[in-house]
């Protein structure tokens, strides 16, 4: 998904799929490991969006499983 974000006369668009900061960024967060998206969760303040993106991840997780992690 792809969000639109307008601040005044800024526009900014933004792949939610994407880790936008820190080990990963730039990432897909489904690639990433399941460890370190709980610790997101878990220690950072996150804007709505992406906690919603990345307890999504969590909750796919616990129903299907990740390869790796």
């Amino acid at each position: 998904m792809t969000m639109i974000f307008v601040k005044g006369d800024y526009e900014d668009e933004i792949d939610t799929n994407i880790m936008p900061f820190g080990k990963y960024e730039g990432e897909y967060i489904s690639d990433i490991p399941i460890s370190y998206v709980k610790w997101c969760l878990k220690n950072l303040d996150l804007d709505d969006w992406l906690e919603v993106e990345l307890e999504h991840a969590v909750i796919e997780d616990v129903n299907f499983g990740r390869p790796y992690d």
